[in-house]
């Protein structure tokens, strides 16, 4: 009887804000949401009754107009989802969230974090960039087989330390070795706040070193300033890929779920015109079903629920197709792929 296989090491890297911080490998159970769907569904269903009962309780709407804000402050996720009142949730929160409790046990990580980390909304956001990263696998791994050739490149849309598109190169890296070995990878993070970029590069250099995962291959990552009100950036970033390179692009948390029609469509317009006709675009989608309308009634920040069905309606119109999605309670994560390829 074959032994067990022991669980990758957990590697640390220095972080925005002076934190050193675990990096999430979703191929640690730590990290991994390996919930069935009916578990899932279980959580989901218990999340919908407790904040049905919480939004029809008079005293609980005054906890949490008037006091809920202020034990907030105490908690360091806590004050950054204050602080995302009406603005996009910072990229150093988004991943203390998605550490999960286990990994909330730093000196500066309060028994509140801990909760909020481990709520049905925190292992959401988990699984929503594990569904990412495996979507950018998928789509990845039978253009890497067909061309052993091409340069890859993988480009981050407003996603912080790109944990998705480290995580992708994570899961190819162990899955078929061959597929990156002596192939030039180059992650370009399009992302507004540096010190989030540069802790996704100090990232890559722990799991580059002798004995991490990624030892031995020829990836880099780079940053790039980027505002997703001007699309002009992201054209201007895409032009200067190669046009032998594959590519895909990732989107988790970011463009689909903040922006409105008229600037995803922009986006969309400008990847077409620049992408060749195999490349993948992956991101996420806030659902505007009855559990996401709960949760954002709780949540300050400015996200744009967006359905599936209106995605495939506005990605059409821009020349996209929907090739494939995984629909969750709180987020649908997607690939698309130009109509036509």
């Amino acid at each position: 009887m074959d032994a067990p296989s022991r669980p990758p090491r957990v590697f640390h890297a220095d972080g925005p804000d002076g934190l050193r911080l675990p990096l999430i490998d979703l191929d640690h159970p730590d990290f991994r949401v390996a919930l069935d769907p009916q578990a899932l569904e279980r959580l989901g269903e218990d999340f919908i009754a407790e904040r049905t009962h919480a939004q029809g309780s008079l005293v609980r709407r005054l906890f949490d107009r008037f006091l809920l804000p202020r034990l907030l402050r105490r908690s360091r996720i806590g004050r950054g989802l204050v602080r995302a009142r009406g603005e996009v949730l910072d990229g150093l929160t988004t991943y203390l969230l998605k550490l999960g409790p286990a990994h909330l046990d730093a000196p500066w990580a309060t028994e509140l974090d801990r909760r909020i980390g481990g709520s049905f909304a925190g292992l959401s956001l988990r699984l929503r960039m594990q569904d990412v990263a495996e979507l950018l696998e998928a789509a990845l791994a039978p253009r890497l087989r067909e061309d052993p050739d091409r340069p890859l490149w993988l480009v981050s849309l407003a996603g912080g330390p790109a944990m998705d598109c480290l995580n992708a190169l994570l899961r190819l890296a162990r899955a078929d070795p061959p597929l990156l070995k002596g192939r030039p990878v180059r992650v370009l993070v399009l992302e507004p706040d540096r010190s989030l970029a540069e802790f996704g590069g100090a990232a890559l250099r722990a799991w580059r070193a002798p004995g991490g995962p990624l030892d031995g291959l020829g990836i880099d990552l780079r940053h790039a300033p980027y505002d997703w009100a001007d699309a002009s950036g992201l054209d201007g970033a895409l032009s200067e890929i190669p046009a032998a390179a594959l590519l895909a692009l990732s989107a988790e948390g970011g463009l689909f779920d903040y922006a409105d029609d008229a600037c995803v469509a922009t986006h969309l317009r400008a990847m077409r015109a620049r992408c060749r006709l195999d490349t993948a675009v992956c991101g996420t989608l806030n659902s505007p079903g009855r559990a996401g309308a709960l949760l954002h009634r709780g949540s300050p920040a400015a996200v744009r629920p967006r359905s599936l069905e209106a995605l495939r309606t506005l990605a059409a119109s821009s020349g996209w197709a929907v090739a494939d999605a995984r629909e969750r309670l709180l987020n649908t994560a997607f690939t698309l792929k130009q109509a036509g390829g």
